[in-house]
């Protein structure tokens, strides 16, 4: 959004582009919705995985992998909002068995949780986990806000994850 701003304001135009929802977590986003009844009825149309198709060798319809990061990510959302989550995925139930690290479906679970084990030993070390994305000049007058935020997302995403076991 700043990269859009820096634009506008070369080209001439006063307007800005705000997002208001900068500090939010997904899983407040839906619950805080004002129009529930169009969520719930559109949240199954949309799509969050990033491979959708992985498993078609084996005949399978596009749909949601389960594990992936955006799959994860969508799991702890829907579920901080509505307590459970109604989509389709792939590996539908993540503490039906052990998840191996070592296999694609495991990476991105053995991460968050690792990353999410590293922040609740060490909350200080939240603000310096921000910056890992790359540098935070255009928002440098919110590190508390953004650190906050990452908080939260952690905890959203350990309701989700706490009970998965993932080997080795």
């Amino acid at each position: 959004m700043a990269r859009w701003n820096e634009l506008l304001s070369k080209l001439g135009f006063s307007t800005r582009v705000t997002n208001p929802y900068q500090f939010k977590t997904k899983g407040e986003l839906l619950r805080e919705c004002l129009d529930q009844a169009t969520l719930k009825k559109l949240l199954p149309l949309t799509m969050s995985c990033s491979a959708p198709t992985k498993y078609r060798w084996r005949g399978e319809e596009s749909k949601h992998c389960g594990h992936c990061v955006p799959c994860v990510i969508r799991r702890a959302a829907i579920t901080t909002a509505y307590r459970s989550d109604p989509t389709a995925y792939y590996v539908g139930d993540l503490t039906a068995a052990p998840v191996s690290s070592t296999e694609t479906s495991g990476h991105d679970i053995r991460a968050f949780q690792y990353t999410i084990d590293r922040a609740r030993r060490n909350p200080a070390l939240i603000r310096s986990l921000i910056f890992q994305t790359g540098p935070l000049s255009d928002v440098s007058g919110h590190i508390d806000d953004l650190a906050d935020l990452y908080r939260r997302g952690l905890d959203e995403l350990h309701k989700v994850l706490r009970r998965v076991v993932t080997q080795p």
